[in-house]
């Protein structure tokens, strides 16, 4: 194994600080000071989220496939109408989406759909660890990234070799990923789903994982391995943007 593990997920974007913020507001996690702001962060209990700044970014037009969501957050509450009288608030919106009993999905200042969720799993003790408690506000906490793909069993399989995550199978639920920090890797089966068009904003990547490696060459030979292409790569270069089996871009960093 090459050592690859999540450093973050990072989130496109026309404006990387206020996206930034309204994260923050939304789950209390503490923003990061970084050099230049040009990739501002947020963070709690080895969970982050960064803020990407993309010229020409287009919103995903979900639920159809013409520009998809390719990811999205999936955040666990104890009170939905709080939670989300409290997400408009602050600048989302309620997705056009028929009304569910256990969540509703949001759209956050810049489009990115994101669910709010009772538990739904018995794998909520790992969110639970990373809660944030705050006075008058709901407690609205990351669970997980949910990726969409057009097959589950291969997704689950490239990332199970490429992170060495727990597989967790609860019954009645669809097989999850758990990471060392408790964030879950959960996948959806779409009907025609269209892979992103990266690096153009055609169909944008709107999120993508960040990986830390100790050895980059060894990490993209072995991603390779498992099914993955190599999307852009420069001599000298601390990180290589690689695509998942189903065109996701993630990227894995070698940092000094």
């Amino acid at each position: 194994m090459a050592g690859i593990r999540f450093e973050a997920v990072t989130i496109d974007c026309p404006d990387a600080p206020a996206l930034a913020r309204f994260y923050h507001d939304l789950t209390g996690m503490e923003i990061e000071q970084v050099p230049d702001d040009t990739f501002p962060t947020i963070s709690a209990h080895g969970v982050a989220l960064a803020f990407q700044p993309v010229e020409g970014y287009r919103p995903p037009t979900w639920p159809t496939q013409e520009r998809g969501q390719q990811l999205h957050l999936d955040f666990v509450t104890d009170d939905i109408p709080a939670a989300v009288a409290y997400a408009e608030s602050i600048g989302a919106t309620r997705a056009p989406a028929p009304p569910e009993d256990d969540f509703t999905v949001m759209l956050d200042p810049a489009g990115h759909p994101f669910c709010l969720a009772a538990p739904f799993t018995d794998l909520e003790e790992y969110a639970q660890r990373r809660e944030i408690r705050r006075d008058g506000i709901p407690t609205i906490t990351l669970a997980g990234v949910n990726v969409d793909c057009p097959e589950l069993a291969p997704m689950i399989r490239f990332y199970l070799g490429l992170t060495g995550m727990e597989y967790r199978e609860p019954a009645g639920e669809y097989p999850k990923l758990v990471g060392e920090n408790g964030l879950l890797y959960l996948f959806q089966d779409v009907e025609g789903y269209r892979p992103s068009t990266w690096p153009t904003q055609e169909r944008g990547q709107q999120m993508h994982i960040d990986y830390l490696v100790r050895d980059l060459d060894a990490a993209v030979a072995q991603a390779e391995r498992l099914g993955a292409t190599v999307a852009d790569r420069e001599a000298g270069r601390y990180f290589v943007v690689m695509l998942d089996p189903a065109g996701h871009p993630f990227c894995l960093c070698q940092r000094s």
